[in-house]
């Protein structure tokens, strides 16, 4: 699941809710307040906070050639990087 299908059934519920569907679970008008208001709130920082990415800088290190996450600096030294993501800190890399 991506961050846009998140955000697309975040606000489908949001509509569905506003439009009186309680599915059933529980019939509190405060619960489903709070949950309406918890995914609004969810939708504004998924949409603020963009997902980072970086990229492995290769630098020579005794005759061999290291490579640091762009991000966070977490350095890699077997070779050159096969992971989509970095081990220190997660993020994607290009």
């Amino acid at each position: 699941m991506n961050r846009e299908t998140v955000i697309k059934g975040l606000e489908q519920t949001i509509l569905w809710l506003k439009n009186g569907h309680k599915i059933g679970l529980k019939n509190d008008d405060d619960f489903w307040d709070e949950m309406l208001e918890i995914a609004e709130n969810a939708i504004s920082l998924l949409k603020e906070q963009e997902p980072k990415t970086g990229h492995w800088k290769g630098f020579p290190n005794n005759g061999v050639y290291d490579y640091r996450c762009s991000e966070c600096g977490y350095v890699l030294t077997l070779g050159m990087p096969q992971s989509k993501f970095c081990p220190g800190c997660g993020v994607k890399m290009d």
